[in-house]
């Protein structure tokens, strides 16, 4: 049985998921939506971004809701699948200093316009 219970999702590029964890030595329930950085991409050109997206695989802590705390993953993975959300549930457990904001990880990541990505 899986240790988060799904929301929602979009085909293979993100989900939305709620998992327990901690923040800052309290119990947490995490609001998370998982993402492939090409959906990244989508999401930033949506909302008026710059035309040749250049992207990092990101940490996005939110507001505490009533939903939950929010949280944005995009992972630099063709697809998410449910080993990419343990992962991901593994990997925010883990992390001893999150705090509000957004973290960034990896290596740069180069989009064309459609957010096809470019080697």
């Amino acid at each position: 049985m899986p240790d988060y219970s799904e929301v929602a999702r979009a085909g293979s590029e993100w989900v939305r998921v709620r998992f327990n964890g901690d923040f800052g030595g309290t119990a947490t329930v995490w609001d998370a939506t998982v993402m492939t950085l090409r959906e990244a991409c989508r999401r930033r050109l949506a909302a008026g971004g710059n035309d040749t997206p250049r992207l990092r695989a990101f940490i996005d802590v939110g507001a505490a809701t009533t939903a939950g705390r929010a949280l944005v993953v995009a992972l630099p993975v063709a697809a998410i699948d449910a080993a990419a959300i343990l992962k991901t549930i593994t990997m925010i457990r883990n992390f001893k200093r999150l705090h509000v904001g957004r973290h960034e990880y990896g290596d740069l990541q180069h989009f064309s316009a459609d957010c096809a990505p470019v080697d």
